[in-house]
């Protein structure tokens, strides 16, 4: 996995992860799409943009999750990073 690292494009990781990860490829490609709808719904309508601006506001952050959480995932998986296991009560 040493190739999700040190690849010479700065997205190879992301390429590798999602042909290794069907679903969190899935994840990014609905995201993105609903970016680009509600982009272009504020763009065709000056009265929906400011509600517009805060929905992509929201997924641009949750695509941000996406990524960090499949960086991080690299990294485990190439051993560039060790798993920081913590106790938790669930009761």
């Amino acid at each position: 996995m040493v190739h999700l690292l040190s690849s010479p494009s700065p997205y190879g990781w992301l390429w590798s992860a999602g042909q290794e990860n069907p679903e969190a490829a899935h994840e990014l490609r609905t995201a993105l799409a609903t970016l680009r709808l509600v982009v272009e719904s504020g763009a065709a309508s000056p009265t929906r943009a400011p509600a517009a601006v805060n929905e992509a506001l929201r997924l641009v952050d949750l695509l941000g999750l996406l990524v960090t959480g499949l960086l991080a995932r690299a990294r485990v998986e190439a051993g560039a990073q060790e798993v920081e296991l913590t106790p938790m009560r669930l009761g």
